[in-house]
């Protein structure tokens, strides 16, 4: 998130201030890498835990709200989509308010350019094949192309009627709004923007200074409003000694949707994890009943993916396994029986050998991006799902792993984008290769039971 421009840093906090109403709690200091797109912000004294760290005021956010009184006011009444509106905004303040944007102490230390994967070129995607992130990336740049196109024609509620008013999205932005202009604000809505719960509403923000906050994944400082005053706050459950970088956490994101949402990787992430769908077909045996009975323990595989981290299979992985697998008798069974309990040998046997081949094939897939691309035929496959918009990392339930290591606090330079593929491949081995040891472990105890 703390990426920027090469603009000096030196003065922001004070411009924060000074003309947004940013409270800064503690002595703080931006400081910027010589000759590069990075920065962070370090503590000049010591911060003890529990305490607010910044407050930034509600109006100083920029969120849907801040359509008002822009020639977008009331697109989201009549259902534009949130990101799309706050695109509008972002390339609004940059290229038509510019000077006279309340925001500009903010807009000019924005990155100049990302690098999260719907940016990669097709080589550099090719580099990818064989993740969880190929597939993904390549349906949402499809995705993008579509949404650009209905966003350029997106009629204005309320057009201006004076000459040479604004009918359209397009019209309002003077130009300004093309593809290259769509993609930077897309990328900032993704990487730079945090949901914030308000009056009953979750809105994405954008928050002065806490852009500045590099991602720590066992970071305790965290964000929250507070209603009594109307602010953002960053609050830390840690101490921070003096002179070291303080860092944000920005969930429990394995390096897929790191490298997605924000454009880099983690070496040796402590939440790595791998999605696994196990979805059924709407014709297979007994698909009514065993999707009721999945259902009514609160699973759904139409929905939502299984995730494999270092630590083993996700806990509703096995249980939805057996009984997809199930036979009429032993759908029988596992209608009079606890959810989360064995069908019996022959349905274990099954659900083991099944999931065997899917982990096996998932990890032959990332064996480099030369390889066959192999499929998972079945209920099974590491073939990742794509939504028409990107997830909420506030939100993301992925990757539960949480081991402690000095490394995950390192990041992969964005711009080698070899290197965070190679990373992210590596990362998703391994986490398969756990998991498919413990499932080989199983199988032979399962075996060893039967003789």
């Amino acid at each position: 998130m703390a990426e920027g421009s090469n603009s000096p840093a030196e003065g922001y906090l004070d411009w924060a201030q000074e003309e947004l109403g940013v409270v800064v709690h503690h002595p703080l200091r931006v400081s910027s890498t010589p000759g590069k797109e990075e920065r962070g912000v370090f503590c000049e004294e010591n911060i003890p835990a529990e305490t607010i760290v910044v407050s930034v005021p509600w109006e100083a956010l920029m969120t849907v709200d801040s359509a008002k009184g822009t020639p977008f006011e009331g697109l989201m009444e009549a259902g534009a989509r949130e990101d799309d509106v706050l695109c509008l905004l972002l390339l609004y303040h940059r290229h038509i308010l510019k000077e006279r944007s309340p925001l500009k102490g903010h807009m000019d230390v924005l990155p100049r350019e990302y690098h999260q994967t719907i940016f990669y070129s097709d080589d550099e995607l090719e580099l990818l094949r064989g993740t969880s992130l190929h597939a993904v990336t390549v349906q949402w740049k499809a995705q993008v192309d579509t949404d650009f196109r209905e966003l350029e024609a997106l009629p204005l509620p309320s057009p201006r009627s004076e000459e040479g008013g604004s009918s359209t999205a397009r019209d309002a932005l003077e130009g300004f709004l093309t593809k290259e202009e769509y993609l930077w604000a897309l990328g900032t809505v993704w990487s730079r923007f945090v949901t914030v719960e308000r009056a009953g509403r979750g809105l994405k923000a954008m928050a002065p200074v806490f852009d500045m906050f590099n991602h720590g994944p066992l970071s305790s400082t965290v964000h929250g409003y507070q209603e009594s005053n109307d602010c953002l706050h960053l609050v830390t459950l840690q101490d921070w000694a003096s002179g070291s970088e303080v860092k944000f956490s920005y969930g429990p994101l394995p390096n897929s949707r790191l490298l997605l949402l924000h454009g880099f990787c983690l070496p040796d992430n402590p939440f790595e994890s791998v999605e696994l769908w196990a979805m059924m077909e709407p014709g297979a045996p007994g698909f009514a009943e065993k999707n009721k009975i999945m259902l009514d323990n609160g699973v759904d595989p139409s929905k939502r993916p299984f995730f494999l981290t270092s630590k083993g299979l996700d806990p509703l992985l096995l249980p939805a396994l057996r009984v997809q697998r199930a036979t009429e008798t032993e759908l029988k069974v596992a209608a009079e029986t606890p959810w989360g309990e064995t069908l019996g040998a022959r349905n274990e046997a099954a659900v083991v050998d099944v999931l065997w081949n899917a982990l096996a094939g998932m990890l032959k897939e990332r064996e480099g991006p030369s390889t066959a691309h192999a499929s998972c035929n079945g209920p099974v496959s590491g073939e990742a799902q794509a939504s028409r918009t990107p997830p909420d990392p506030n939100n993301d339930t992925g990757g539960e792993g949480g081991e402690e290591d000095g490394g995950a606090e390192r990041t992969i330079v964005p711009e080698d984008r070899s290197a965070a593929a190679e990373l992210l491949r590596k990362g998703e081995q391994r986490v398969l290769q756990k998991c498919l040891d413990w499932v080989e472990d199983y199988r032979s105890g399962l075996k060893h039971q039967v003789e």
